[in-house]
């Protein structure tokens, strides 16, 4: 705009120069002016003063303001590119956590609030579930702040709002959402103590309780989406605490479980067999090889008998080299066959570790559970005695209860 002002003037010194300049030619040739003179000086002043109207409504406007311009209002405008707000000055409890849930800052609101709490001990560095349990433990209902902070835990992306509400009757209401791409998350809490007092007015209760319905139906879809990952983690940790570790098959407890069942389920027109085995003189192997080779032992072992069993029952590691099967609804027979077939395999075995090769072989005890056992246990034992007697005949052979 000062741009436009300054053409303007420039363009009327213009005008009054060529207008001024005929009056001194004819004052100084002591000359007047002509009617047609005048005329057409005239038309050339209104030419002129179109042409700059022309020229300065073509040339853009600059909006922006300098930091000296004037607002509508007269007040200089500030500098926006500086503008800052300290977050100490603030009544809000501001809190930053880093990455690893720890927390990275906090305003003095926070400090005021939290280190009361901690008996003046700094909470800089603590995990923020931490920092807040001591909080919730002042709720009238700390059920659901608790599952809030559960669900961030799982998901680090959630952005959620709640109301708390304090055995002393004040409401502090929290927001939290992730701060930047690098996991920090921003808290902050306020006191709505005084707004909350107000809402006793019907009108107002009811709009707040349509936003709480809202919040509370989003919520919901966070905490859908966050026990879905949950019952995934559940899942995993499920199949971790029901499988043996170094040989993926089913552990002690779960073998049990899977084979009472079995027996609970099983028809009394079909019969159960149990199979006890181990790997004979495997405290050499350990000795001679070291235990890795024992673990690489144990490894091939399970897979071998997996391999012969097939789907026909199922498999567990008891403890140690020692391995429990049971089998539903074949014979005595069926099952000395299976017990000889993995006798077999397991005596062809060439075990190869760290440039060293050895081989071994397995003793097993068979039992059968009888129609009056409603548990696998007894049966075990008789196979774990049949089993005995065949380390007891000089190993690498079947012994049946």
């Amino acid at each position: 705009m000062t741009r436009k002002i300054n053409i303007a003037k420039a363009m009327l010194f213009l005008i009054i120069c060529i207008i001024g300049s005929h009056l001194i030619y004819a004052s100084f040739y002591d000359k007047t002016l002509s009617i047609l003179d005048t005329h057409l000086l005239s038309c050339i002043t209104v030419i002129l003063a179109l042409i700059s109207l022309v020229i300065l409504h073509a040339m853009p406007t600059d909006e922006s303001e300098t930091p000296g311009d004037k607002t509508s209002t007269g007040i200089s405008a500030p500098h926006t590119d500086d503008w800052s707000i300290n977050a100490d000055t603030l009544e809000e409890v501001v809190i930053l956590t880093c990455p690893r849930n720890l927390v990275l800052k906090a305003n003095k609101a926070a400090v005021e609030m939290f280190e009361k709490l901690f008996n003046d001990k700094s909470i800089i560095g603590l995990e923020f579930a931490e920092v807040f349990d001591i909080l919730h433990s002042n709720l009238e209902d700390r059920a659901n702040a608790d599952q809030v902070l559960e669900a961030i835990l799982q998901n680090p992306s959630i952005q959620y709002r709640e109301m708390l509400r304090l055995k002393d009757g004040r409401f502090i209401e929290r927001v939290t959402r992730p701060y930047d791409e690098n996991g920090c998350r921003i808290w902050y809490m306020h006191d709505l103590t005084y707004l909350m007092q107000a809402n006793e007015d019907q009108a107002l209760h009811g709009t707040m309780a349509q936003e709480e319905a809202a919040r509370t139906a989003e919520m919901a879809e966070q905490l859908y989406l966050a026990k879905a990952e949950l019952e995934k983690n559940q899942s995993d940790l499920t199949r971790l605490a029901n499988t043996d570790g170094l040989t993926g098959l089913n552990n002690r407890r779960h073998f049990m479980e899977l084979a009472n069942n079995a027996i609970l389920d099983m028809s009394s027109l079909f019969e159960i067999w149990v199979i006890m085995l181990d790997i004979d003189h495997f405290k050499k192997i350990n000795d001679s090889h070291g235990h890795s080779a024992g673990d690489t032992a144990i490894r091939l072992f399970s897979e071998t008998v997996t391999n012969c069993i097939g789907s026909r029952g199922e498999i567990g590691r008891m403890g140690g080299e020692e391995f429990a099967v049971y089998l539903p609804g074949v014979t005595k027979d069926d099952t000395e066959q299976l017990a000889e077939d993995i006798r077999q395999h397991v005596e062809k075995l060439n075990i190869t570790h760290e440039d060293i090769s050895f081989q071994f072989t397995t003793s097993v005890g068979i039992a059968k559970v009888l129609s009056e056992e409603w548990s696998i246990e007894t049966a075990l034992d008789r196979a774990d005695e049949a089993l005995y007697i065949a380390k007891t005949s000089g190993r690498n052979c079947i012994k049946a209860a």
